[in-house]
């Protein structure tokens, strides 16, 4: 292979722009020749230590590894049909650029005001909202008023700013009215909720069910409709308020108290403007009947989601919280 050579099947790789269509076949002449000319001329332009870059003994002279090749011993014949074959190569080239072209940059998933299902890999929660759901069912129980007292407006936007931008967060220092309400800021701004718009009518008629079988066989045929990802997230997520509701006596919160906080967070449809205030007591009655059956609803395995000893039982370390309101 002489620098002509080498030239003729290099340049479509090292000398053609993406995308160049049909100003790829101009200058075919002057191309070749640059690249035949830089290859002769390598030593002086690039510094003659490149013959050892990869060490001195990296090549063998034994001539016997030559191969002789003989169909491209007419240069002529090489030349053209190597002229013919970089055209034909360029046009292919710029064809299949056109069809494919180069993917965008990927960006940092938005966690907050996504489907939920972009927010998921493969059915399984980000890590960031596992880790809010762990803290809450660990400090959730103990803390008064839980999901009801209102947090710093300024910590929680800084931490959902944190979270949005992929940054790792520890929970253990944030306070757990913060996090709560940031957990229902995600849940509020989930693309077509966590319970799907398109059943959103269906089950607020689930509470006009006859008996509580009903109810329940009424809302286990809804869950079976929802994509794999709301049904994890709503399997944590009602795992977390049945630890909470089990300790009502010490922090307060009973079904239906949780109920009224949550529900406008978790059965509100984005941009409903003045609808969203429609049928809210259904709504809280719907959320308050979740709870007080999750076991039987979402499987009694929700209770272990985060390990059997994720939760103390010292009434002790129940606190008001209310001086980390405004932390």
């Amino acid at each position: 292979m002489t620098a002509h050579d080498l030239s003729l099947y290099l340049t479509p790789s090292i000398l053609c722009l993406l995308n160049s269509g049909s100003s790829a076949f101009e200058n075919v002449s002057k191309k070749v020749s640059v690249i035949q000319f830089l290859i002769e001329n390598c030593l002086k332009i690039f510094g003659e230590d490149i013959t050892s870059l990869f060490g001195e003994n990296s090549v063998s002279c034994d001539n016997s590894d030559i191969t002789d090749n003989s169909e491209i011993s007419d240069k002529k014949t090489v030349s053209k049909s190597s002229v013919k074959n970089w055209a034909f190569w360029c046009s292919s080239r710029t064809r299949e650029d056109n069809q494919h072209p180069p993917l965008p940059p990927r960006k940092q998933k938005q966690l907050f005001g996504a489907p939920l299902e972009d927010v998921c890999d493969n059915d399984t929660l980000l890590t960031p909202i596992l880790e809010m759901l762990s803290f809450i069912n660990q400090k959730g129980p103990f803390t008064e008023g839980i999901f009801r007292k209102p947090a710093s407006i300024k910590s929680c936007r800084a931490l959902k700013k944190k979270l949005n931008a992929g940054h790792k967060v520890n929970f253990d220092d944030e306070s757990i009215l913060v996090v709560s309400s940031v957990l229902k800021d995600f849940l509020r701004n989930i693309q077509g909720s966590i319970f799907s718009a398109r059943l959103y009518d269906k089950w607020l008629d689930v509470i006009d069910q006859g008996n509580e079988e009903e109810k329940i066989t009424a809302t286990q045929r809804l869950v079976d409709q929802l994509p794999r990802a709301n049904v994890v997230l709503l399997r944590y997520l009602f795992g977390v308020l049945h630890n909470i509701e089990q300790h009502s006596s010490s922090n307060q919160m009973t079904p239906y108290n949780l109920s009224v906080c949550l529900a406008p967070s978790i059965l509100c449809l984005l941009n409903s403007g003045s609808s969203a205030f429609k049928n809210f007591t259904k709504k809280v009655s719907l959320i308050q009947f979740l709870i007080e059956n999750c076991l039987k609803i979402f499987g009694e395995d929700i209770t272990s989601l985060f390990g059997e000893n994720s939760v103390s039982c010292d009434n002790s370390d129940i606190t008001d919280n209310s001086e980390i309101s405004g932390r």
